[in-house]
């Protein structure tokens, strides 16, 4: 291919510097040399992107997530098992939207089995600190503790097909204890 872009710019056009000429330039041969990589490139993406799949679910579970590298729970994190459900009396337009959704997670809502997933809230807990922002260590009841989310919570559910196959939610967790 014929070179079609100046090489050297050395005069400019008001604030076009000669500099910001010769960047542009450069870029577009960068694009013309690179054009069947990134049309390859958006493609596969365009095929990655899918709409937000989300869906109900009850939880039905919880266990602390076992860390094998230290041979223990690791703090204030758990794994949750849930029941996809519907919720009743949807009005009418809206069947097709749930419907719709339904179909293209090709998930059966009448079907009780349960899986497992995660609460992202919980993800960057520790002893002393649990989203969003409590400091286990200070100010904090004595007896109290963060609580998994408890069973027969309802939450929403997404798909997480970048990091792994579990889905996972974001609740909030409660912190109980005895009262004074």
């Amino acid at each position: 291919m014929v070179n079609q872009y100046p090489t050297d710019m050395s005069q400019g056009l008001g604030r076009l510097t000669p500099e910001v000429l010769n960047n542009v330039f450069e870029a577009a041969r960068w694009v013309d040399e690179n054009k069947r990589d990134l049309e390859k490139a958006i493609s596969l993406f365009k095929k990655q992107v899918q709409p937000l799949s989300f869906f109900m679910a009850e939880i039905t579970g919880s266990t602390a997530i076992y860390d094998p590298d230290v041979g223990t729970t690791w703090p204030n994190r758990y794994i949750y098992e849930w029941t996809a459900v519907t919720v009743e009396g949807v009005p009418e337009d809206v069947e097709d939207y749930i419907s719709g959704i339904t179909t293209t997670l090709t998930l059966d809502l009448e079907s009780t089995d349960t899986t497992r997933a995660l609460n992202i809230m919980e993800m960057s807990n520790t002893a002393e600190d649990v989203g969003p922002g409590v400091d286990l260590t200070t100010n904090y009841p004595a007896g109290f503790s963060m609580k998994p989310v408890s069973d027969g919570s309802w939450v929403m559910m997404f798909w997480n097909k970048a990091a792994s196959s579990l889905p996972v939610f974001c609740v909030e967790n409660a912190h109980q204890g005895p009262c004074s």
